[in-house]
């Protein structure tokens, strides 16, 4: 999973990837709604 999101974050805007678990404690639930619909999208791509 990991190398997948490095992957995705690339072809995207820079550092969608990674950043992740440090934007997590600023605004969890917003955040965390965000990234369920990241994940999904990717999963569709791979």
């Amino acid at each position: 999973m990991a190398n997948q999101m490095g992957d995705a974050s690339e072809g995207r805007a820079a550092g969608k990837g990674k950043p992740l678990n440090s934007i997590k404690h600023k605004q969890s639930k917003p955040v965390k709604a965000w990234i369920k619909n990241e994940l999904n999208q990717q999963q569709k791509g791979f």
